[in-house]
This record gives C-alpha cells, sequence and structure tokens, in this order.
C-alpha cells in the first residue's frame, strides 16, 4: 500500500511548509523516531526565521530581487514574467559552477532541466527579512506585475519633488546592494561591501 500526502493550498506559507515536508521524505538519512521534527522546526523558525536547511548560500538572497528588479525595470508583462524569471535564474547555474566555490549550486546536477528554481526556495525566507515588498506568493507575484506597473506609472510626487506614494510600489526593498559589474555572467558567492 502506498502513503499519499495531500493538502490545500490555502496561502504561501502553508506551500511553503508542505514543500519543505515533501523535501525531507527525498532525504536519505530522514528520521523522526521520537517525533521532536516539530520542535526542532520551531526551534529552528525562531533561532533563524526564514531559512531553512534546503537555502546553503545566503547570496540567493540577493540573486533573486536582482533577477527580479532587472525584469521589472525592463517591464516584462505578466504574460511572459514566469517564463524570463526562470530563463535568468537557469542563466546563474554556469556562472556560479564555473566560479572558485561551486557548492550549493541550483541546478548542479540538472543544468537547464532545473524544476526547482533558487526563488522558490528562498521566497519565503525573502519575504520574513524584509527584502521582498510584496505580499504573496510568487506565482501571485508574476500574476500581478501588471498591475504592479500600473501604480507605479500613476506615482505622484509632492512640491519638493519626493514621491507621495512611493511604498506601495516596491516589490523589493529600496536600499538592496547594486547589481554587481557584468551581472549575471560574472555571478559568484563572494559576499561583498
Amino acid at each position: 500500500m502506498t502513503s499519499r500526502l495531500t493538502w490545500i493550498d490555502h496561502d504561501t506559507q502553508a506551500r511553503e511548509r508542505s514543500l519543505r515536508i515533501l523535501a525531507l521524505f527525498r532525504e536519505k538519512e530522514s528520521r523522526d523516531e521520537l517525533g521532536i521534527g516539530a520542535v526542532r522546526d520551531a526551534i529552528a523558525d525562531r533561532l533563524f526565521p526564514g531559512t531553512s536547511t534546503i537555502q546553503t548560500r545566503l547570496r540567493y538572497m540577493l540573486f533573486v530581487p536582482w533577477i527580479y528588479n532587472s525584469l521589472e525595470k525592463r517591464q516584462i508583462p505578466s504574460s511572459r514574467f514566469s517564463d524570463e524569471a526562470k530563463r535568468e535564474e537557469i542563466s546563474l547555474v554556469q556562472p556560479l559552477l564555473s566560479a572558485e566555490d561551486d557548492y550549493g549550486v541550483f541546478g548542479r546536477l540538472a543544468g537547464g532541466g532545473l524544476k526547482r528554481l533558487p526563488s522558490s526556495i528562498y521566497w519565503a525566507g525573502l519575504g520574513t527579512w524584509g527584502i521582498r515588498r510584496f505580499q504573496g506568493s510568487r506565482e501571485d507575484y508574476h500574476l500581478s506585475i501588471d498591475s504592479i506597473y500600473a501604480r507605479r506609472s500613476r506615482r505622484r510626487k509632492s512640491h519638493d519633488g519626493e514621491w507621495l506614494d512611493d511604498d506601495i510600489v516596491h516589490s523589493w526593498h529600496p536600499k538592496l546592494p547594486d547589481l554587481p559589474e557584468g551581472f549575471p555572467t560574472t555571478a559568484d558567492f563572494l559576499l561583498k561591501k
């Protein structure tokens, strides 16, 4: 008899929890005979909010918003946004594998056939840490991008030249570090000032 696991996708957090559970089943050494896995996860969420064991490289917390910001700057429409984002994320594989330190590269084995993208793994953490300002799932973000562009086009400035409603149009934290020169073809995991 085969076991099954099903759930109703009510919100982003429920989806992320379910994906984490499924990922545990793929690990060869995942055991919880004493039933303390839930306690371990609760402590980990308190001590290290927004992170999980499958997030092995911190720099993806910058790669993902850099990719999405570049798509937004080019005003890629929602009809193509998801495909373009996937293409951009997959384009990181080769430069990262060519770098000196290639441990933890998404797509190391799958290459262009990568199914689970870094953005899906880091999405919840990006929101928890305040890097992602858009409230909702990655799929909702992709579908909402046209309305985000429309809200930006209707922004107003005060008499001193400051944007009055600037907060509502930022999908990502406005003070992210600048893109490194040559990104993504020169991407690596080195954290720099």
